[in-house]
Order: C-alpha cells, then sequence, then structure tokens
C-alpha cells in the first residue's frame, strides 16, 4: 500500500486525466490506481447529533431501506452492515463491459462473485439532514429488483462516526453520534444484553461470536452481522432441524435450509432459519479472508438493536 499522501495525488491524477465518458460519471477501472481502491471509495457521513430516517421494508421482513436524495431525484438504498463499501445498482450506468473490479473489492456473496460494471462517480448525495460528495460507488448488478426496488446499498464504511439504530416496529433508523447514545436509549429503549463485536479495520467487516445449536451439538463460529441477509448462514457441518432443499441459490446452488437455535450473548433465539453454505470471501487490507457464514434479519431483526463500531458492541434493546 503506498503512503496515505501518494495515495492522495494518484486518486487526483486519475481524477483529472479521466476521459470524457468519465466526466460523466463513469471511471472505468483501467483508469484507477488499483493501490487506492479503498482509499477513493471510502467516504464518511458527517453532521447532526442524531438523524432519524423512515425505514422501509424491502423485499424481505425486514430488510432495511431509506430514502436518499441524488441531485433532484430520490432512492431507495438499503442499510447492509454486511457490505464495506456504498454500491449503486448498474443499471444507473450505460452499457459497459465488466472488468476485474468485483474481484479487487472482494464483493464476493455467499460464493457467487457479482458481475461489476466500473465505478461511479456521484458527486453529492443527501441522507435525512446529511449531505456528502463526491461518493465513489462500484456499479453492480445488485439484483433487488433494479430501478423499481433497490437502486443503491449503503455500507459500512459510512456510518464509522456513528452509531446506528434499527427499530422496525417504530419503522425508523437512527444515525447517532456516539457522546448521545447513552442518553437516548436511557430516554426511550430498555437494555436486554450488549455484546462485544470484533469490528475489522479495512473491510469494516462485523464479527459477532455466535452459538448454534443443531441437532447433535453447539458449535461456536465468528458470524458476520449482516443487515442485508434475512437467514442465518453457517457452514454445512452444522446440521440444523428439519432440513429441506431451499428455493433460494447460494453460490449458484440449492443448499439445505432448517432451523436452529442462535445464542448471542444472554439472548437465545430459537428455531431460526438457518442456510448451510460454503464459506463467502471478502478483502481486508488488500488480502482476501475467509467468511465462515452471516448473522441474518431472522435473528437480530425481531427487535430493536443499536450497533456501535466506536465501542464494539451490538446491544440487543426493547422500548419502554
Amino acid at each position: 500500500m503506498k503512503p496515505f499522501k501518494s495515495v492522495i495525488l494518484s486518486f487526483a491524477l486519475a481524477l483529472l486525466t479521466l476521459p470524457v465518458g468519465a466526466q460523466n460519471g463513469i471511471i472505468r477501472l483501467t483508469d484507477v490506481n488499483d493501490s487506492i481502491m479503498y482509499d477513493m471509495l471510502t467516504t464518511v457521513f458527517d453532521g447532526p447529533d442524531v438523524v432519524h430516517l423512515g425505514l422501509e421494508r424491502g423485499l424481505l421482513e425486514y430488510q432495511p431501506f431509506v430514502r436518499v436524495r441524488i441531485g433532484n431525484n430520490m432512492y431507495r438504498f438499503m442499510f447492509d452492515t454486511g457490505c464495506s463499501q456504498t454500491l449503486l445498482h448498474s443499471q444507473f450506468a450505460p452499457a459497459a463491459p465488466g472488468d476485474s473490479l468485483s474481484k479487487l473489492l472482494g464483493f464476493e456473496s455467499h460464493g457467487k462473485i457479482n458481475e461489476s460494471y466500473g465505478i461511479a462517480r456521484i458527486d453529492n448525495i443527501k441522507i435525512g439532514e446529511l449531505e456528502t460528495g463526491p461518493v465513489m460507488a462500484p456499479l453492480l448488478d445488485l439484483g433487488y429488483g433494479g430501478t423499481s426496488g433497490t437502486h443503491g446499498v449503503f455500507g459500512m464504511a459510512q456510518w464509522v462516526n456513528y452509531d446506528i439504530m434499527f427499530d422496525w416496529k417504530g419503522k425508523s433508523v437512527l444515525l447517532i453520534h456516539p457522546d448521545k447514545t447513552d442518553s437516548i436509549l436511557s430516554r426511550f429503549f430498555k437494555v436486554v444484553t450488549t455484546i462485544p463485536v470484533q469490528v475489522e479495520e479495512a473491510s469494516h467487516v462485523v464479527f459477532v461470536e455466535t452459538q448454534v445449536r443443531s441437532r447433535f451439538k453447539t458449535r461456536q463460529y465468528r458470524l458476520a452481522l449482516d443487515t442485508g441477509a434475512e437467514p442465518c448462514i453457517v457452514p454445512e457441518e452444522a446440521k440444523p432441524f428439519l432440513t429441506r432443499p431451499s428455493v433460494n441459490k447460494v453460490g449458484g446452488k440449492h443448499p439445505k435450509v432448517g432451523r436452529t437455535t442462535i445464542k448471542i450473548g444472554d439472548k437465545k433465539f430459537r428455531f431460526v432459519k438457518t442456510v448451510l453454505a460454503p464459506p463467502s470471501m471478502y478483502v481486508d487490507r488488500g488480502e482476501k479472508q475467509s467468511l465462515v457464514g452471516v448473522l441474518g434479519l431472522k435473528v437480530i431483526g425481531k427487535q430493536p438493536f443499536l450497533l456501535s463500531t466506536r465501542n464494539k458492541q451490538l446491544i440487543i434493546l426493547k422500548n419502554k
């Protein structure tokens, strides 16, 4: 990895020398120095101490979506704690051949590498009271309904200055400055349990130590916290109750699904929908790492919860 000043200089030179097509918003991978792939894609929102956003349901029961403004238009973006960067649906871009962007950035979803179309430069993006730009967003075929459903994804790199609270019953997402978190929780919520998490510094992937009870034994897994996934996903060695073929493809296959008992901290969830699938991959500090599985919304979406990356905590809540 280049020194920080060299990284900034390389990025500036890349932007200044872009072809006409890139100036219209589409930047091809060949126009960008690969060594700055994470530095150029990370944009951190900053602003008010507490930002309230209306939460909308997606195709899944708990999937969290919010409205954002880009230019004069409104779009639906998903909050995905299992994703590092902001992504944009490829339908926003003119037809362009795919390149190796997804492999370089590690956009691999449970064994399947997403097709990529380049990088889009969003000059200005506004969410609630927050406004920032430019945002560099990889263009991927998100597969969630395109422009009629999911326009983009907010990854964790955008929210490192905030604690994030999801409340499906209250249909809201709160972005809270960490200094204000305790006062917000004491006024409106009771803490059910506090669970330590591990946060990868470069990729921002959040991991939770999880106990999975299947038919024969309890196993311990380090699962990624993923609001972009509905079921829990664990290795095939964990044989859940009531296994059956799934109608959903994972990694191009039809895996088995079943019911397991999931325990995080002091909180136990029984008969949770669980998918058996091979490990995924993600990139941290430029190296590919194995992702054993994910903790999905069938567990964490059943009650309000707060994720603090600064304090490295997942706090399960209930309304007062």
